[in-house]
């Protein structure tokens, strides 16, 4: 969990105490699925009292908001070095794909917590509070990545679009297997995916 900076109105005790709450919430969503992560083995799991995860998120709906808050961001930090480190188009997708995964290998639970949460968390009218538009920003992402590749010749012709959301979905895909094999290959799904990526989007002439 980060705590370089505090929001405003809290003390660093206050942010320590919601990180560790944050952190329990998905080590139990990850080890025990969403219908048993309730707000008394959350806070069994945290070493403290129900009362105290009242008073600092009100209701266990808001303690998942902020651990897909959580996800997105420790993913988007991980990722980061890797894009950075490369300059073509060709390897920046590269690192984006097995950077991806690398974090599925790094931070199961976290993974495992999100699915749970997307699959599960509803509204007031029941309806799924999370949906493909929640990714969008990361399926535009990687357009952008595709169509700059596109533009410098370095990939060839295709629907970018569609494209994205292969690897996208290919990416989500890998949690699906983790799944059900825990013991699986990352590193070898890693340079697969890669080499898949690499062969559909690469010139051909």
């Amino acid at each position: 969990m980060r705590s370089e900076s505090v929001p405003a109105g809290r003390t660093f005790l206050e942010e320590a105490r919601r990180a560790q709450i944050i952190g329990c919430a998905i080590d139990t969503l990850a080890a025990e699925g969403y219908s048993r992560a309730t707000m008394a083995r959350i806070a069994e799991r945290a070493r403290v009292s129900k009362s105290v995860i009242v008073y600092h998120f009100a209701t266990k709906e808001r303690v998942f908001e902020q651990v897909v808050a959580e996800v997105f961001q420790s993913a988007t930090d991980a990722l980061r070095p890797h894009l950075d480190a490369e300059t073509t188009p060709a390897d920046k997708l590269r690192a984006y794909i097995a950077g991806r995964v690398q974090f599925l290998s790094t931070h199961q639970a976290h993974m495992l917590a999100l699915f749970e949460i997307w699959m599960n968390l509803r509204s007031d009218d029941g309806a799924l509070r999370m949906s493909e538009a929640d990714a969008e920003s990361t399926v535009d992402a990687i357009e952008q990545l595709l169509a700059a590749g596109q533009a410098s010749g370095d990939f060839g012709d295709f629907s970018a679009r569609v494209m994205a959301m292969a690897v996208r979905q290919a990416i989500d895909g890998v949690l699906l297997q983790l799944r059900v094999d825990p013991h699986l290959d990352l590193d070898e799904y890693a340079r697969e995916l890669v080499a898949l990526f690499d062969r559909a989007t690469r010139r051909t002439s």
